[in-house]
């Protein structure tokens, strides 16, 4: 880049390094449509500070200059589309690879599984009572008097007792899982994170992003 009277002019020999916006290179827009699995072992940052580290003096391709730069500035909106031609060119092939090394390389070396059958048993009882009562009176008159008397009288009182009991039995299954590492934990995740920079990052991942956006010359 270079500056002749008021304007900003880029020559042809823009690199990888330059393919950023605000700080923030490629990788970062490509973890940002769908994060890597592996972020709590190396953080997007590292990856694009890896990337600038051993691909950055490349210089970029026509057809990435072309895609990225508008009016002699390099859009986020095109690197973000960037981003998703890469994805959609590398993303299934990425994870596929990734679950691969993250089946094979575990630090955890034991697993210990425990199944418990748990049965809960009880009695229900439940009591109820109904009562009633009723009375009929049956009146006459004498043939000399108005009032009335009572002649006969009928009482009826009941009572309903309702018992109702049952036992409820009940079996349910709970698993707990305990994993653990008999070795020192810090120097595992220490030879994971180099196998996967190594194996995946470096051998893979950058080769398949620095192949489509650089020339093969430095």
């Amino acid at each position: 880049m270079f500056i002749r009277g008021d304007k900003m002019f880029y020559s042809d020999n823009l690199k990888v390094k330059d393919l950023k916006v605000n700080g923030k290179g490629i990788f970062y827009y490509i973890n940002n449509l769908k994060p890597f699995t592996f972020n709590e072992i190396v953080d997007v940052e590292m990856l694009d500070l890896g990337f600038e580290m051993l691909h950055g003096e490349k210089v970029l391709s026509p057809f990435v200059k072309r895609w990225v730069y508008d009016e002699n500035n390099i859009k986020e909106d095109n690197i973000i589309s960037l981003a998703k031609i890469i994805l959609n060119m590398f993303g299934e092939k990425w994870e596929k690879i990734i679950n691969i090394w993250e089946n094979e390389i575990n630090i955890d070396t034991y697993k210990l599984t425990t199944t418990e059958d748990i049965t809960d048993e009880g009695t229900n009882t439940s009591t109820r009572t109904d009562t009633s009562e009723s009375e009929r009176k049956g009146v006459v008159s004498a043939f000399n008097s108005e009032d009335y008397s009572d002649d006969e009288k009928e009482t009826t009182i009941s009572d309903l007792h309702v018992t109702d009991q049952g036992n409820t039995s009940n079996i349910r299954q709970r698993q707990t899982e305990v994993k653990g590492n008999i070795n020192n934990r810090l120097d595992d995740i220490s030879k994971v994170k180099n196998l996967l920079q190594k194996n995946v990052i470096n051998d893979i991942i950058y080769i398949d992003v620095v192949q489509l956006v650089g020339l093969s010359i430095y």
